[in-house]
């Protein structure tokens, strides 16, 4: 008896993942449940005959769906435009939830979003600014630091979307059939995706359906100690998975000692290699910097002088001749990997000819 109620609540629950796939986070389901996900966008064509009569009623009866597609599409794009939305999975070995980890979003609330805080912070000419956590207090998000900061009040009614200003636009997909049809990759085409960790970027890949993924347009990463490492997602699998991606922005966490901060130069440089095979057109990236040592090597770091350098570390014009480098790494490996497959394939034309 124990076995078949068992086997019941799995059916449901699959049941259920399938239904609410355009939400990217199932409350209740497990980790293990999550990746049981659909290969395709939800078909709103297939109409049961007992639904086709109210179907076309909402259709001549809603004074939006009534309005020209153009102005619809102009509504559609504006209620589903979130800016930045964060994406972390929980973090149970921490604590911090209660539950077992899961993937979770939510949208940003700060003042600006990590495009204009990346120019604000190239445009400062001294380090005295807040971090990127300072800025993201309102938000609920796994922060990007050795720890992750909770407030478990506030996890709580995101999870349940009783708070009205964390009520996600992806609500609205479930209003009607033909808001869904039209309105099913608005919401991924349109918003920044911001991950603090690669393994949350990683769950996120896994979990959406290749269409959502294909839609998806700009990326913002937050690269400390939490993006850095051996688990690096494969380059390849982020162009497949990927092809769409324009813009992407980094704002970098760089601190500590000058051994510290050198190999995490190197770690960093590294991870962020997972990009160089998108077909990018805007790279944004700046570095917060703040030390409780200065060193006299922290120009060697830099390739700067030591009176270029501020009282508290390295000038910020030395960081952003640092940060346009690593920008121009990103940008020219895809240009010099597809000039390669060019004369590769030159190469190849060449010889058939021959032939």
């Amino acid at each position: 008896m124990e076995e078949q109620t068992v086997q019941t609540l799995k059916r449901t629950l699959r049941g259920r993942s399938k239904a609410d796939y355009t939400s990217f986070f199932d409350d209740e389901l497990e980790a293990s449940e999550q990746h049981k996900r659909p290969s395709r966008i939800l078909n709103t064509t297939a109409i049961k005959r007992a639904d086709l009569s109210k179907y076309n009623k909402n259709v001549q009866s809603s004074r939006l769906l009534r309005l020209p597609p153009e102005v619809r599409n102009r509504i559609f794009r504006y209620a589903f435009s979130a800016a930045l939305v964060h994406v972390w999975m929980t973090d149970d070995e921490e604590g911090t939830t209660g539950k077992k980890p899961k993937l979770c979003r939510s949208i940003c609330l700060a003042d600006t979003d990590d495009e204009a805080e990346a120019l604000a912070i190239r445009e400062k000419k001294t380090n005295g600014h807040e971090n990127w956590l300072d800025r993201h207090t309102k938000c609920t998000h796994g922060s990007a630091s050795t720890y992750r900061v909770f407030d478990n009040e506030r996890y709580e009614s995101f999870s349940r979307a009783s708070s009205s200003n964390l009520v996600s636009p992806l609500d609205q997909l479930r209003t009607c059939r033909q808001i869904h049809s039209e309105t099913a990759l608005l919401f991924y085409q349109e918003n920044t995706f911001q991950f603090c960790y690669n393994v949350d970027l990683q769950r996120f890949l896994e979990y959406l359906v290749p269409a959502q993924l294909r839609a998806i347009q700009n990326i913002s990463i937050l690269c400390d100690d939490g993006w850095r490492g051996d688990d690096i997602y494969d380059v390849k699998q982020i162009k497949k998975k990927l092809p769409k991606v324009k813009a992407l922005t980094i704002l970098a966490e760089l601190q500590g000692e000058y051994d510290d901060f050198k190999d995490a130069q190197k770690e960093l440089i590294g991870s962020l290699r997972m990009f160089q095979r998108l077909d990018l057109e805007a790279v944004n990236m700046a570095a917060y910097m703040w030390s409780e040592t200065v060193s006299e090597r922290w120009s060697k770091v830099l390739g700067g002088k030591r009176d270029e350098m501020e009282e508290d570390g390295p000038s910020r014009a030395q960081l952003n001749k640092w940060c346009d480098s690593v920008a121009y790494m990103l940008k020219q490996d895809f240009v010099e990997d597809k000039e390669k497959r060019k004369k590769r394939k030159h190469e190849v034309k060449v010889r058939e000819e021959g032939l």
